[in-house]
């Protein structure tokens, strides 16, 4: 029997996840055809459970690893070009591919061509760190990557680029940690630095007496070496 991912039933959202990790966490065993992927695909694209919907990119994984064809265009067909489910649809699947490029993994059939076309109707920076959907969820790169990492799809960590300008990429993943080292003020007043925007003589003292000192404190070789012996 397929698992169904319910996307109007709130209270079957946590069976929905537990449902849906057992099939991800098969290696195989258990047969899982494409009519059922087909319909899981479908239907995390119009869930409201933010966890169920990072799932995607690992279902699309999960028939890579196991030889399982998907039909994209079968999959978006299924809706006019003007529904919210479909361009839910042609999102997740256009970070799916992306993600699965840098990972050098193959994607599944016929999604890399679809894949090709969608970039021309979505702008980059809808799928360089976070992206809504038409249900509200907001899913991001990070998130997306550390769903792959949790099923052991992974084949590396994700790469982290600098742009050409020399800026400096400040990611979901970078924010968070900076927040365990510094309070939502201090870190504030260095993305104030870092983007040379102006900042009051009460925020400058406060900025060079609190946060620069960590940030001191973080480049220290000694510092960094005791991180890596026993931060990991």
């Amino acid at each position: 029997m397929s698992p169904k991912i319910s996307a109007n039933e709130p209270r079957r959202a946590r069976s929905d996840l537990a449902l849906l990790d057992a099939l991800l966490n098969d290696p195989g065993r258990k047969r899982v055809g494409r009519d059922q992927v087909m319909l899981i695909l479908d239907s995390l694209a119009s869930a409201t459970d933010r966890a169920l919907v990072e799932r995607f990119p690992a279902v699309l994984a999960v028939c890579i690893r196991n030889g399982i064809e998907v039909d994209g265009q079968a999959l978006l067909s299924r809706y006019w070009e003007s529904s919210p489910k479909r361009k839910n649809l042609e999102k997740l699947l256009l970070i799916s591919v992306s993600l699965f490029e840098e990972q050098k993994m193959f994607p599944p059939r016929n999604l890399k061509r679809i894949a090709a076309g969608l970039k021309q109707k979505y702008p980059l920076q809808a799928i360089s760190d976070s992206m809504q959907l038409s249900t509200g969820v907001t899913v991001s790169r990070q998130g997306l990557y550390q769903t792959l990492g949790l099923f052991g799809l992974l084949t590396k960590l994700p790469p982290v680029e600098s742009p050409p300008d020399g800026r400096i990429v400040i990611t979901t993943e970078v924010k968070g940690l900076l927040g365990k080292l510094f309070s939502p003020k201090q870190k504030e007043l260095i993305f104030k630095k870092l983007n040379n925007q102006p900042m009051t003589k009460t925020e400058r003292e406060y900025f060079s007496r609190t946060a620069k000192k960590k940030l001191r404190a973080v480049l220290d070789e000694t510092v960094r070496e005791i991180a890596k012996r026993i931060g990991r």
